[in-house]
């Protein structure tokens, strides 16, 4: 079965698809957080998906 994950990273989304062959794709990738600024929601893109890609 496929699967879609949104990614919210502030003024836009990062969609990834995971495929039932386990490809996945990677859509419209933006790394623009501020990791020094405690009020910026945007998920951390590498760090999420190491973790995901590590398990």
């Amino acid at each position: 079965m496929h699967k879609i994950i949104f990614h919210n990273l502030g003024n836009a989304d990062c969609i990834r698809l995971e495929l039932s062959n386990n490809r996945r794709v990677l859509l419209d990738y933006a790394d623009c957080r501020d990791p020094t600024n405690p009020d910026d929601r945007r998920c951390d893109l590498p760090e999420t998906l190491g973790e995901e890609v590590g398990k």
